[in-house]
């Protein structure tokens, strides 16, 4: 659920278009994801699809998060509403969350009942503030949903923590998890312990 108001235009890294492909990097054959934005109004740039082709990731996903357009007012509720229908109408997994890119300044409408469909389904609200902004309400809408919230400049690695995240979800135990930035040209030798049962 990304957030593509003015107030999150020039914001510093790591950028909600950045975050959204950790996410989706972290995603699993067996995953399925939609992608929702809301500014005034909200719209599903993506249906609920299987996050992962083969080895590679849906490229309709990519395309619908790999934007830094933004424009209008902050309709949260909105935002949240749509994404909870997406779920409900859609997901047929046993375990459903929603991942939430925002500032959080709601300032088009109401904000009242905004979490409720999430509440009533079970289903939590994962919030990531992107830039400064209204943390209080970010952080009461995962605490409400049974989700969690954290601010985007405090994460380190945002790879490893989706693949977190999901081991929250699937109540699997978490796996370590180490990335290795590397720039065009660049090249990485990485020790490799072969087991005694195997041919060297």
């Amino acid at each position: 659920v990304i957030d593509t108001s003015t107030s999150l235009a020039q914001r510093d890294e790591p950028t909600r278009v950045e975050t959204a492909l950790a996410l989706l990097q972290a995603t699993r054959p067996d995953d399925s994801i939609s992608v929702i934005e809301f500014s005034s109004a909200a719209r599903v740039r993506a249906p609920l699809v299987q996050a992962v082709d083969g080895d590679v990731i849906t490229p309709e996903l990519v395309d619908a998060v790999d934007t830094e357009d933004t424009g209008g007012r902050t309709n949260l509720r909105l935002g949240l509403v749509t994404a909870c229908a997406e779920l409900l109408a859609n997901g047929q997994a046993p375990v459903r969350a929603a991942i939430l890119l925002s500032d959080g300044k709601h300032n088009k409408g109401s904000f009242s009942g905004a979490s409720e469909c999430f509440q009533e389904s079970g289903i939590p609200v994962f919030s990531y503030a992107v830039g400064r902004g209204n943390l209080t309400l970010l952080s009461d809408l995962a605490e409400k949903t049974g989700g969690e919230f954290r601010r985007l400049s405090e994460i380190d690695n945002l790879y490893c923590e989706f693949l977190r995240v999901r081991s929250v979800l699937s109540g699997d135990p978490p796996s370590s998890c180490t990335t290795f930035p590397l720039k065009q040209g660049d090249s990485l030798s990485l020790p490799f312990t072969v087991p005694e049962d195997q041919d060297q």
